[in-house]
């Protein structure tokens, strides 16, 4: 996967195949998509779907499991998460979300925190959805309009992590 897109349509070369490191070594600058970065995790939006609300929680180091986590990351990662979910709901009034986590060995370890919106129920329900609203995001929701909606959503969420 050396080459991605991202859903506003620009396409960047990783080089590795690893977002995670690509991200991290700026070969993708996606500081619009940025939540915060912390000293061991980075939140971002997903970088290839415009679902607004649809964050990514990834590692900073090249590890793949929460098995590897020191006792500092643990810690962070738990805090995190849980503030991360509470400002969806709080600011961006996002009720329910799926957690989405595989470690697969080649990607930083990351969980995908996935909102879940009605039209993503017509697709099923619990870990039903995510694929097949991925692919419906990718093809049908690149409009100037929906884009808006995800930049705003990463704007409040943003200024709600500041806190």
């Amino acid at each position: 996967m050396p080459i991605i897109e991202s859903f506003d349509g620009k396409k960047k070369n990783i080089g590795s195949g690893c977002v995670g490191c690509a991200i991290e070594k700026r070969k993708i600058d996606f500081s619009k998509g940025t939540i915060t970065v912390t000293k061991h995790f980075r939140v971002n939006h997903d970088y290839q779907s415009p679902i607004p609300g649809f964050f990514i929680l990834s590692t900073r180091r090249h590890v793949f499991s929460v098995a590897n986590f020191t006792e500092e990351e643990k810690k962070e990662f738990v805090e995190l998460l849980a503030k991360i979910r509470k400002g969806m709901k709080k600011v961006l009034k996002i009720d329910d979300v799926c957690i989405f986590q595989h470690e697969k060995g080649k990607h930083h370890f990351h969980v995908w925190i996935f909102p879940v919106y009605d039209w993503t129920k017509k697709f099923g329900v619990e870990s039903d959805i995510l694929i097949p609203s991925l692919r419906y995001a990718r093809k049908n929701m690149k409009t100037k309009a929906n884009i808006k909606k995800v930049n705003d959503a990463v704007g409040k969420l943003r200024e709600y992590m500041k806190k």
